[in-house]
C-alpha cells in the first residue's frame, strides 16, 4: 500500500513536469513504442517511456519494444532464474550482497534438485524479505525501470537510442539483448 502511494505521488509529480505535447496518448504509444504481451508498465513510467520513445522516434522513425516493466519479487526471480540458468553471473547488479543471497537461493534450489517452480518461490521469498528491509534488488521492483530490445536496432540506432536517454537524465545499462533505463 505504502509503495502504491509512493508511486502515485511520484507519478503526479512528474506529470507536471512533463509538457502537454509529450502527455501520453494511445495513439502516441502506438506509434512510437509496443510493449511485449505480458509486460506491466503502470502509468507511474509510462510518461516516462512515451517521453522516450517518442524523441527517439522522431530521431530515427524507429519504434522501441518494451520487453519489461514494474515486476513483482515473484517475476523478478523469474528473471534472475532464467539469467542463472543460461549461465550468465549476477554482477550486474548493484547490491552484490542482496545479489549472491538471490543467487544462494537458486543454488540451494538447485543441489536440493527442487523444481524450477519451487526454486523461482524460494528466490522470490529472499526477494521479498529484502524488500521488506528496504533492499530493492533491481528498479523494475519498483517501477523504475524498464528493458528495451535491441534486437534489429543498427550500431547507430543504439547509439542514437543511449544518447536520446541520456539526454532525459536517464541512466541506461546495456545487458546483451536488451538496454536496461533506469529513471
Amino acid at each position: 500500500m505504502q509503495m502504491t502511494n509512493r508511486a502515485q505521488r511520484l507519478a503526479a509529480q512528474q506529470a507536471q513536469l512533463i509538457p502537454a505535447s509529450y502527455q501520453s496518448t494511445p495513439s502516441d504509444t502506438g506509434q512510437s513504442y509496443s510493449i511485449k504481451p505480458g509486460v506491466n508498465l503502470p502509468s507511474a513510467i509510462q510518461a516516462q517511456v512515451t517521453i522516450l520513445a517518442s524523441t527517439y522516434f522522431q530521431q530515427t522513425g524507429v519504434k522501441i519494444v518494451i520487453t519489461s516493466g514494474s515486476r513483482t519479487p515473484q517475476s523478478q526471480a523469474a528473471a534472475m532464474y532464467s539469467n542463472l540458468s543460461a549461465g550468465k553471473t549476477l554482477r550486474i547488479y548493484k547490491n552484490q550482497r542482496a545479489a549472491k543471497q538471490i543467487e544462494h537461493a537458486y543454488q540451494q534450489g538447485k543441489a536440493a534438485r527442487k523444481s524450477k517452480q519451487q526454486t523461482i518461490s524460494d528466490m522470490a521469498s529472499v526477494i521479498w524479505t529484502q524488500m521488506r528491509s528496504g533492499i530493492y534488488i533491481s528498479r523494475h521492483l519498483h517501477q523504475g525501470a524498464v528493458d528495451v530490445r535491441t534486437r534489429g536496432l543498427s550500431a547507430q540506432d543504439q547509439k542514437t537510442f543511449i544518447s536520446v536517454a541520456n539526454s532525459l537524465g536517464y541512466s541506461v545499462i546495456y545487458e546483451g539483448d536488451h538496454f536496461h533505463i533506469q529513471f
